[in-house]
């Protein structure tokens, strides 16, 4: 991933996040895989395991902060790396 990329990658985190705590989960959960070995550590309930569980698990979520708005994001430190392809 490029340094373009990576911005471009976080910007539509933030959207995700926006969306989010104001009822809507659905862009939120655009970012996440769906494959069953997928996994989501919430702070306020049990880890959901599995696209099923994190899907409602983000549907929970996204009730609990219906009136949320963001105030700010401090971005700490950005990295890319050259990856390695697999032979």
């Amino acid at each position: 991933m490029s340094s373009d990329g990576l911005g471009l990658t976080i910007e539509r985190y933030h959207r995700a996040v926006a969306a989010l705590i104001t009822g809507d989960p659905e862009p939120y959960k655009e970012l996440f895989s769906h494959h069953q070995d997928v996994t989501l550590g919430y702070p306020f309930g049990p880890v959901a395991c599995g696209w099923e569980e994190v899907s409602s698990l983000l549907d929970m979520a996204s009730g609990v902060y219906r009136e949320g708005e963001i105030v700010g994001f401090e971005n700490l430190a950005r990295c890319v790396a050259p990856t390695r392809r697999r032979r």
